[in-house]
């Protein structure tokens, strides 16, 4: 999966996915099913987001549900909240390439229950890179509707997310911070 990501190799992520495939029959219990469901899910959705289609981004989207009902907040909260945080990305992707908003309004969902335990006391970095997901989806929504309000709340999620990489001297994602930022200016400016 690593090559295939990394490097752009189709071919490695095709075979991540066989596997993956292989471990979910072979899954001895919820705990390893809903693990190789998050695995299939994630090689699925880079592969599907280098595709011009969305067939593989919706096979994405099915794994990490599947993987939801086999992991569960209650039995694994920070791997659920990852799962939630996976489909989030899964959906934003799909809603940036909809005409409509439905996929984005759930990749928003999506998100906000990540963070019930990507809490910043708990994870601060995750939380922060969810805030900055959250932003991102909040802008394409705007760019969808006009509406100012996502922008304004956009804005709030990007500052909070900003200061929490400044805290964890994370320099790379105030980087990408700055740029969303930047972004989120130009959109305000062009509205």
């Amino acid at each position: 999966y690593v090559a295939g990501r990394d490097k752009g190799v189709a071919l490695d992520l095709r075979g991540s996915i066989a596997l993956a495939k292989l471990l979910v029959d072979r899954a001895g219990d919820s705990d390893e099913t809903g693990a190789a469901l998050n695995i299939l899910g994630t090689a699925l959705a880079t592969l599907g987001e280098r595709d011009s289609g969305t067939h593989r981004l919706e096979q994405a989207v099915e794994a990490y549900q599947q993987a939801l009902k086999e992991d569960t907040r209650d039995e694994v909260p920070l791997g659920w909240a990852m799962t939630q945080n996976n489909l989030g990305g899964a959906l934003q992707t799909l809603g940036e390439r909809d005409s409509g908003t439905d996929r984005l309004e759930q990749a928003v969902e999506a998100y906000q229950q990540a963070l019930k335990e990507y809490t910043r006391d708990r994870v601060p970095l995750d939380w922060a890179r969810i805030q900055h997901n959250l932003a991102l989806t909040y802008l394409m929504l705007f760019e969808k509707t006009a509406q100012a309000a996502h922008l304004d709340r956009a804005q709030d999620l990007l500052s909070a997310a900003a200061a929490a990489f400044a805290a964890a001297g994370a320099s790379h994602y105030a980087d990408m911070a700055a740029c969303l930022l930047a972004k989120l200016d130009a959109a305000r400016s062009a509205g």
